[in-house]
């Protein structure tokens, strides 16, 4: 049947679900910047951040149990409280009182490199025994760990965090102890560790979490690309048994950034780096001396780019009829147009189709060229084609 491999952090659950306690240790731990911390200007204290829901029509304060969460389902938004959501990722897993690894099965083991061919959606992380809650664990652990070990195998397991998450299928991969001759022991040289025992856990990715890429073969190099790009390699002029990344090399961003704390420290004045002594900055001239010809050899091997030029159609402007009545030609052989508003300005730009965005300036400058152009046409003051008149109703009072 299914072994459970479970974790615990009270004697009693222990009891009621007997299995092997773990320790759970992640691989990777990704460094975040802090958040800033806010001061005070005249207390010089910490303050602290509230975060408030105000209505929009009131701007009354909401409190949290007035507001209600939303899903959209079928195209259509259904009421769901936060409790209902942590009830169905509760019902989701498979031992959802605690946190827990529980083995589903064994597949044949993949080595790590094999494995990481595989869509890693999350970090993995490395698995312990730990005696201090279940007596016992240790020496069920190594059995189990010995047996997966010598049958060369890995185990297929539902891992749960914390209660409050959703369970994943995680690959539980056996690593084996390895040992080197490193310390001293009296007289005898002793083994040091220098891989523990234990279980990698790997996540592993649903169907949806994997993104499709198109197969596109027309991407693949020519043996004339690649050729020439071994010879670029066969031309740089680098030695690897005098260089040793991280000692060769150094880092002109930490040598700046000590210098500048050195001179905060001691008061002294801030050494500037000089740009000759970084060793990471690209030497463009040496590697057109060594291996300039291959360059321009794979340069010419490469397609050419296929340029695709997107024309821009420019939306046409609604005409609209002038109904402001007024003579455009008086005004601009006036040269008055300037003490028009801009509604009367952007009418008469509207009725010829040109743009109404811009200051005032630009409007008044706008229209004159439009003008200036009417006029070398040979329209005059009495051609008004484009100008509806503004019509005047007398009302005849008795």
């Amino acid at each position: 049947g299914d072994e459970n491999v479970a974790g615990g952090n009270e004697k009693k659950e222990s009891e009621a679900y007997p299995g092997i306690m773990l320790d759970i240790y992640s691989t990777i731990r990704i460094k975040t910047k802090p958040s800033p911390v806010t001061i005070h200007a005249r207390t010089n204290k910490r303050t602290n951040r509230t975060t408030e829901i105000l209505s929009k029509e009131t701007g009354e304060i909401i409190s949290k149990d007035r507001i209600r969460h939303y899903t959209e389902f079928a195209g259509t938004y259904i009421p769901i409280a936060k409790k209902e959501v942590e009830d169905i990722k509760r019902d989701s897993n498979a031992h959802p009182d605690g946190a827990s690894l529980i083995l589903l099965g064994f597949k044949p083991c993949l080595t790590m490199l094999e494995l990481h061919q595989y869509p890693l959606v999350e970090k993995p992380m490395f698995a312990y025994p730990n005696d201090d809650v279940i007596k016992g664990s240790r020496a069920a652990f190594a059995t189990l760990h010995s047996s997966m070990l010598r049958k060369k195998v890995m185990g297929i397991g539902e891992l749960l965090i914390r209660t409050t998450a959703t369970s994943r299928l995680v690959a539980i991969v056996p690593q084996q102890e390895e040992e080197e001759q490193g310390g001293h022991d009296g007289d005898n040289e002793a083994l040091v560790q220098v891989v523990p025992p234990g279980f990698i856990l790997v996540p592993l990715a649903y169907e949806d979490d994997i993104r499709a890429v198109p197969n596109n073969l027309n991407c693949a190099a020519s043996d004339e690309m690649v050729a020439a790009a071994e010879d670029i390699v066969k031309n740089q002029h680098i030695r690897q048994d005098e260089i040793t990344i991280g000692e060769n090399f150094g880092n002109p961003a930490l040598t700046t950034f000590w210098n500048y704390i050195e001179s905060v420290a001691l008061g002294t004045p801030l050494k500037e780096v000089d740009s000759d002594d970084d060793d990471t900055k690209l030497n463009v001239e040496g590697i057109l001396e060594s291996c300039g010809p291959q360059i321009e050899a794979f340069a010419r091997s490469l397609p050419e780019d296929e340029v695709i030029v997107k024309e821009r159609k420019r939306k046409m402007a609604q005409i609209v009829p002038d109904t402001t009545g007024i003579d455009w030609f008086h005004e601009y052989e006036e040269g008055t147009l300037n003490e028009l508003r801009a509604d009367k300005l952007k009418a008469y730009l509207r009725s010829v189709g040109e743009k109404v965005g811009g200051r005032k300036v630009e409007l008044v400058e706008r229209i004159e060229g439009h003008l200036r152009s009417r006029i070398a046409n040979g329209e005059n003051n009495d051609d008004k084609s484009l100008v509806e008149p503004k019509i005047e109703r007398n009302i005849a009072t008795v």
